[in-house]
């Protein structure tokens, strides 16, 4: 009975991540954001390489890159929840990437999941999600300057980016109301992203 029912959960696992979603402690089913960036990376290079070819064309660092699409994704699509079911489907409360894209706007999770699908076209970049209760933001393997919010990942430092918007905060800079929720008694969830394509 005991293998019965363990394979019961495994297979109940392995449907939901094939759908995008896992489950956590407690059997609460929510978004896998790292699992829906990793599919979503060559649906979003198209913008990669847009963003990329402005970037050679101007001379522009890869710190002023990656501020250029985080600007983007801040300011171009508009903040908005999606729904939990749309078209009788389970959303999570997340779209994929190339949906928010499309229609122009999503939450903290959809936004910090588009951001990092374009950010991980490019393989030097190491990207880490962080979520908090109610809130999803990201991070990544900077050196951070002085004054940045960062955190530490196994023992190397990831400046946070805030990828919700509406306002632009460049990486480092994080929304009054993230940091409290960063440093309360609950804490944050690392969840390292998928290898960047090569």
């Amino acid at each position: 009975m005991a293998m019965l029912k363990a394979e019961t959960e495994r297979k109940r696992r392995e449907y939901f991540a094939s759908r995008g979603f896992r489950i956590l402690e407690g059997n609460v089913v929510t978004a896998d954001v790292p699992a829906i960036v990793s599919r979503s990376v060559a649906a979003l290079k198209p913008v990669a390489l847009a963003l990329n070819s402005v970037s050679v064309r101007n001379g522009y660092d890869s710190e002023t890159l990656v501020g250029a699409a985080v600007a983007m994704v801040q300011t171009a699509l508009q903040y908005k929840i999606p729904p939990m079911l749309e078209g009788g489907q389970h959303t999570g409360g997340m779209f994929p990437p190339a949906m928010a894209m499309v229609r122009g706007w999503g939450d903290c999770d959809t936004k910090t999941g588009v951001l990092a699908s374009i950010l991980s076209n490019w393989s030097q970049t190491r990207i880490v999600g962080v979520a908090v209760p109610e809130h999803y933001l990201m991070a990544i393997f900077r050196l951070p300057a002085k004054g940045d919010a960062f955190i530490e990942y196994k023992g190397l430092q990831y400046v946070l980016i805030e990828p919700a918007g509406p306002a632009w905060l460049p990486p480092g800079q994080v929304g009054v109301d993230t940091m409290p929720m960063l440093q309360a008694a609950e804490g944050f969830r690392i969840e390292p992203f998928g290898a960047n394509p090569g």
